[in-house]
């Protein structure tokens, strides 16, 4: 999708690290590569808004928090304290 070599993609990510804080491992995730794979979209292929919708059975705190003080990204998830 980045390199506009197809238009459109949904990418399922396991295991997606979401309890991985931005300061500090957590719930057996050491790095939130969720969180990384959005940074990167918008450092290297200039992507205006990433949206990371989290289907897990349980919060993603890691990203949530991580999601929380940044411009143009969004998170949501199907659990009840999203």
């Amino acid at each position: 999708v980045c390199r506009k070599k197809i238009v459109n993609a949904f990418c399922v990510i396991r295991p997606p690290g979401h309890h991985a804080e931005p300061e500090r491992s957590m719930g057996f995730c050491l790095f939130n590569s969720v969180a990384i794979g959005a940074a990167h979209a918008k450092e290297v292929f200039g992507m205006d808004r990433v949206a990371i919708v989290d289907i897990d059975v349980h919060h993603g705190n890691g990203t949530q928090a991580w999601v929380e003080d940044k411009k143009n990204f969004f998170y949501s998830c199907f659990e009840s304290k999203c």
